[in-house]
């Protein structure tokens, strides 16, 4: 091959890699940059995420508080308080959360640019509850805010506050039929079964349409023993002034009737929350009572309105409602 040809082919390749290299660097440098910018933005929703749900556990007390709970923690996730807009929606509802800002690049700088803006998005809506509870929600022997307790209550026209009895004694309540005076065989039957499901709550799912075993007879020593527990530790609370991981906070189903004798079968139609006050009356008129609450948590919402005070807790998209 002729010298003069090789020489030329040499300089062809040199020219062409004069020609590449700066596009090399540049889409190298760009997709640095937007590596950069997707790590950045997948901690913003994080947050906003997150924001939208603490916001949403604050909307019983209304759609100012709720808005300053979502920026809060927000800020207290090291977002400024100028990156961060919340909002509420749907009727009192939904909680929506944007969080905007600007995110320095590093190679863009070559072409002028010093950063790009990036958003994060979170939302987070409310509503009554269709199903309470986990598969696997007692296994770890904790008691915890919000667990379901065996304790079945007749549908009725709660007041936030007001005391209510939610498992008789012998004398009064759901106890004036024949063998039943309120508690619930979730998940098993017997005493023992019984005291787990107060202590540390039913470990399961319970759906609003379901039919459900009560426990006939008093239950008086598991009752009080089951209570005590989720007590200790906690008796200076009070419904006015506890925190909100307080084990006092309990859930109980809300039953279409309670109008069967001995072991049966009663229908669930919601889900009501109550600040367990503790155990009163002696033997056969033991009975528990407790304080209606309005209670938010995590679940699956259903449809219709709430009648029962308990509301649900779920992710929902930001573009929504």
């Amino acid at each position: 091959m002729p010298l003069k040809r090789i020489r030329g082919e040499r300089g062809s390749a040199i020219l062409w890699l004069a020609i590449a290299l700066p596009v090399l660097l540049g889409s190298s440098g760009l997709v640095v940059d937007l590596g950069y910018l997707y790590y950045q933005r997948g901690k913003l929703m994080d947050i906003a995420e997150a924001s939208a749900m603490a916001g949403t556990m604050e909307l019983a007390e209304g759609d100012e508080e709720a808005i300053a709970k979502a920026r809060e923690y927000a800020i207290l996730n090291g977002v400024e308080s100028d990156e961060v807009t919340a909002t509420v929606t749907s009727g009192s509802k939904k909680v929506k959360v944007k969080i905007d800002r600007d995110v320095s690049v590093f190679f863009e700088r070559i072409f002028g640019v010093k950063s790009r803006q990036v958003s994060g998005f979170g939302g987070a809506e409310i509503g009554p509850p269709a199903a309470m509870g986990e598969e696997g929600g007692g296994t770890d022997d904790t008691t915890e805010p919000g667990d379901m307790v065996p304790f079945g209550i007749e549908k009725q026209d709660f007041v936030f506050g007001e005391l209510y009895t939610l498992k008789a004694g012998a004398s009064s309540g759901p106890g004036e039929h024949p063998g039943n005076f309120g508690a619930l065989a979730l998940g098993g039957c017997g005493a023992s079964v019984y005291r787990e499901n107060i202590n540390y709550g039913y470990d399961g799912i319970l759906r609003v349409g379901d039919w459900i075993w009560t426990e006939p007879g008093n239950m008086s020593g598991p009752t009080t023993q089951g209570v005590d527990f989720r007590l200790a530790g906690h008796e200076d609370e009070t419904y006015d002034d506890h925190p909100d991981n307080s084990p006092r906070i309990v859930i109980a189903p809300v039953l279409d009737e309670f109008d069967c004798s001995g072991r049966c079968q009663v229908q669930i139609v919601g889900f009501a929350a109550f600040f367990l006050e503790g155990v009163g009356g002696q033997g056969q008129n033991n009975y528990v009572y407790g304080r209606f609450l309005h209670f938010i948590t995590e679940g699956e919402i259903g449809d219709g309105e709430n009648p029962y005070g308990l509301s649900v807790m779920e992710m929902t998209d930001y573009y929504e409602g």
